[in-house]
């Protein structure tokens, strides 16, 4: 994929809560992260598979702008299945999100600077999958490709 210099110009991360990846997944996908999404055209909100994450990622996508599109990037806070909070999360938020990308867990970035490169690659994948959304939803033509350190 061809890197384009301004694909995300109306694009922002805003993380739901502390420690939700926001930072990181903003670093991967060349976007800003911001704590509100102001004007922003698509917003990719994210946050942890946990049951207090999905309560601040309602109060976060309620405080959004209707006419934003909102693009939901949830990361496995643990290689065990979703809690129905999540669950029921995803299913309230159904006609307000315009995608759900779930990246997988990590555990080598518990312990070591995440990159790239360290990544697993259905993580690369699954950010590669939410970069081509956001092109999509800001109508570039070229994606990203994730790339280089992230912290």
């Amino acid at each position: 994929m061809e890197r384009s210099g301004n694909w995300g110009a109306h694009a922002v991360v805003v993380a739901a809560h502390g420690g939700s990846g926001a930072s990181t997944l903003a670093r991967a996908l060349h976007l800003p992260e911001v704590r509100g999404a102001n004007d922003a055209q698509v917003v990719v909100v994210a946050a942890r598979t946990t049951a207090e994450a999905a309560d601040r990622v309602i109060r976060t996508i309620a405080a959004l702008a209707p006419d934003q599109h909102v693009v939901l990037a949830l990361t496995e806070d643990a290689p065990l299945p979703q809690p129905s909070a999540v669950a029921a999360m995803r299913r309230l938020l159904a006609d307000r999100v315009a995608a759900v990308v779930v990246l997988p867990w990590q555990p080598r970035w518990r312990h070591e600077r995440p990159t790239v490169a360290t990544a697993h690659r259905r993580w690369t994948a699954r950010a590669v999958d939410l970069a081509g959304v956001v092109a999509d939803l800001t109508a570039t033509d070229h994606v990203p490709e994730p790339q280089g350190a992230l912290a």
